[in-house]
């Protein structure tokens, strides 16, 4: 996976948790946190 294809998907996840994060702010915002860290862990290895 290359670092633009990973931001893109961080970008598209960041939009759809602010769309949903305005009721579950909190558990969004783990959750968005989750998806970057194993996007980046998943960029870094391949």
């Amino acid at each position: 996976m290359h670092l633009s294809d990973a931001a893109l998907i961080i970008a598209l996840a960041g939009l759809a948790a602010l769309r949903l994060g305005r009721r579950f702010t909190l558990r969004s915002s783990i959750i968005a946190t989750t998806l970057v860290a194993g996007l980046l862990g998943l960029a870094v290895i391949l």
